[in-house]
């Protein structure tokens, strides 16, 4: 499943004295990496259309869980929303031929906006909490991999044995969906 989360990146140019805070920018960056992948792929048009809008072309992360975003990017999130459906109409205005051939590499537009309005703000004290708890899961899974009793070993050796259908499940469980 693709996700078209987005994350804001502050972008400072060179341009202004160091620390000024002159020339800030929010940049909006996906998460997927492929979704990236998917706009490399597209036209140029494409590709063009994203980047007027503010949108880069490069994976970032600011950790916030799938659907949700740092509240403190509501208003940047909006603005580049905002001018991605500017940009959007006014290359459909100026350009209505190009805009139906184009190729836009497999993203899917009514998918990202839908992924945009669904999403909701995550306070910061709910987002540390959530981060603490995906590194507390990262280590318990590291340490069990050393071990060697992760769920994850335990089907690989299950498929070395010739486990068959109880290493499909036990791959299934690691893998975080349910066998049932």
């Amino acid at each position: 499943m693709i996700h078209y989360d987005f994350d804001m990146l502050t972008v400072v140019p060179r341009a202004g004295p160091p620390g000024s805070g002159a020339g800030r920018e929010a940049m909006a960056q996906f998460r997927d990496p492929r979704v990236v992948e998917m706009l490399r792929r597209a036209d140029e048009a494409v590709r063009d259309i994203f980047t007027e809008a503010g949108f880069g072309l490069n994976v970032y992360r600011s950790g916030a869980p799938a659907g949700r975003y740092p509240a403190a990017d509501a208003a940047a999130r909006d603005a580049a929303l905002r001018r991605f459906g500017e940009v959007l109409e006014q290359w459909h205005d100026a350009r209505p031929e190009v805009m139906r051939g184009l190729d836009w590499g497999g993203f899917r537009v009514g998918d990202f906006v839908a992924a945009a309005e669904a999403a909701r703000p995550i306070q910061p004290a709910e987002l540390a909490a959530w981060r603490a708890e995906q590194s507390a899961r990262f280590r318990r899974r590291r340490e069990a991999a050393r071990r060697g009793t992760g769920a994850r070993m335990l089907a690989r050796r299950a498929l070395r044995l010739g486990g068959g259908v109880t290493a499909v499940m036990l791959m299934t469980v690691a893998l975080g969906a349910s066998p049932f």
